[in-house]
């Protein structure tokens, strides 16, 4: 009759993995720290002084990720392009992304149109200024008589 080990935890003593499997297991565990490491997406303020690398970098870098993290293979690979670069968003960077909700038709979750869209030739840091200043703009005129109008 086969030994009465205690059980810790609520969980039976376990037979040692053969080294075969333990071998797998520990392949298994490195490759996905060198993919998770090699994937790691910076932040992106839209901020000169704050960012470490321009638009045209955050997507070739976003793109290289989906590449050695195989995301092609997924079933919308698309989404999971734009949410990883949603979420690397911040500041400036996440209102410029705010406002493609007013583009007509724009669809957010089309990675091509997204990438096309952020790094067209204005530098992303001057495009959310840009839109506050607009906005402003476009308030003051709606509060402010044109000239030769009258306020009745």
């Amino acid at each position: 009759m086969a030994q009465n080990q205690p059980i810790v935890g609520g969980v039976p003593p376990q037979a040692p993995l053969p080294p075969v499997v333990a071998g797998q297991i520990q392949n298994a565990l490195i490759q996905h720290d060198r993919v998770r490491r090699t994937t790691d997406i910076p932040l992106f303020y839209g901020r000169r002084e704050k960012d470490t690398i321009t638009p045209q970098q955050l997507v070739f870098r976003l793109e290289k990720a989906a590449r050695v993290a195989q995301w092609d293979n997924l079933p919308n690979p698309d989404v999971r392009k734009t949410d990883e670069f949603y979420l690397s968003l911040r500041d400036d960077a996440l209102s410029w992304y705010n406002t493609l909700d007013n583009i007509f038709g724009f669809n957010k979750e089309n990675w091509n149109d997204l990438k096309t869209s952020f790094w067209r030739p204005t530098h992303l840091s001057t495009r959310p200024r840009r839109f506050a200043s607009a906005s402003k703009t476009y308030a003051k005129s709606l509060t402010r008589p044109s000239r030769g109008s009258t306020i009745a």
